[in-house]
């Protein structure tokens, strides 16, 4: 019988096909959220931290590759 990743179509079911994400899916599906008395903007910080770490790799990556220093070139 087929199984739930083949009867997905579209790029949501080539995604799964290809890495195998049904796994991380369910999980994400059941994780919980910890409810606490402290503020709960504490348990989103670390994921936009590492979000902007991210970005600012990248960033850096793409200027050591195309930055040319000189009198005329870096703004080009």
């Amino acid at each position: 019988m087929n199984s739930a990743a083949e009867k997905t179509r579209g790029l949501r079911g080539w995604l799964d096909r290809r890495y195998h994400l049904t796994p991380l899916f369910e999980f994400l599906r059941h994780k919980e959220v910890p409810i606490g008395s402290h503020w709960m903007g504490w348990y989103y910080l670390g994921g936009i931290t590492m979000f902007f770490f991210i970005v600012q790799v990248v960033t850096g990556v793409r200027l050591w590759m195309f930055y040319q220093p000189g009198e005329s070139t870096p703004y080009e």
